[in-house]
């Protein structure tokens, strides 16, 4: 009797990690989207996409993101994690270069990446064992 009380405890923990687990991608990828977003609308106001202001709000995106990828390291797939990265640093390069139109299509694939990311990066039994 023992065994089956301490089985299923240990069952209903890994449940309970795997659920929490998920919510915690979902709602940092929301929050990434949102940011993004934001971000967008900002940039499709702005005529110099070179400015401080939209530098900061990238800073904080970026900032975002890099403590957020940490985590997600911890629960998903390392590779799934590359591509917002990338993305990121493309679009600093192009606020460098102030490339509007370019920055636009970039920031597009982001927020792209964040609302896609939420049916591809599920948490795995492997990475709660």
């Amino acid at each position: 009797m023992k065994r089956a009380i301490f089985i299923f405890s240990m069952l209903a923990i890994l449940i309970g990690c795997c659920v929490g687990e998920e919510i915690f991608l979902k709602t940092n990828l929301n929050k990434l989207q949102l940011k993004a977003e934001n971000f967008k609308t900002l940039v499709v106001n702005s005529e110099n996409v070179n400015s401080s202001e939209v530098k900061a709000k990238l800073k904080n995106l970026t900032t975002f993101w890099n403590k957020t990828e940490n985590y997600f390291c911890l629960v998903v797939n390392h590779i799934n994690m590359e591509e917002v990265g990338e993305q990121l640093t493309k679009i600093e390069t192009l606020s460098n270069l102030n490339d509007k139109d370019n920055l636009l299509i970039e920031l597009d694939l982001l927020i792209y990446y964040s609302y896609s990311y939420e049916h591809i990066i599920v948490p795995t039994l492997q990475n709660i064992l």
